[in-house]
């Protein structure tokens, strides 16, 4: 895995110990030690992409702007240890797992 990222958006860090980040223009989601500044993991929210995909008619997937309709926010919620998850041009928010 290539530990050189570009284009991070959105970072939460979480227990002083990780940074989690997405990648602008991607639907990806990666972990990283905050000493070492490693990537340790990583995840794809392609899924989630698909739900605000499927959720348009045909006109409307005509008319979207796709250039705009990526992952674009990540906050981490302590009290489950989920984050929430959304897209710049999402009509959802998602609560994940990671």
């Amino acid at each position: 895995m290539n530990n050189k990222l570009t284009y991070i958006n959105e970072i939460e860090i979480v227990n002083d110990t990780f940074i989690y980040a997405n990648q602008f223009t991607t639907n990806y989601i990666y972990k990283i030690n905050i000493s070492t500044g490693k990537i340790v993991n990583y995840w794809s929210m392609y899924n989630l992409y698909l739900v605000q995909y499927n959720s348009l008619t045909y006109t409307q997937r005509l008319l979207y702007n796709w250039s705009n309709n990526v992952l674009n926010g990540i906050a981490y919620r302590k009290e489950t240890d989920t984050f929430f998850v959304g897209g710049k041009m999402w009509d959802f928010m998602f609560e994940v797992k990671l």
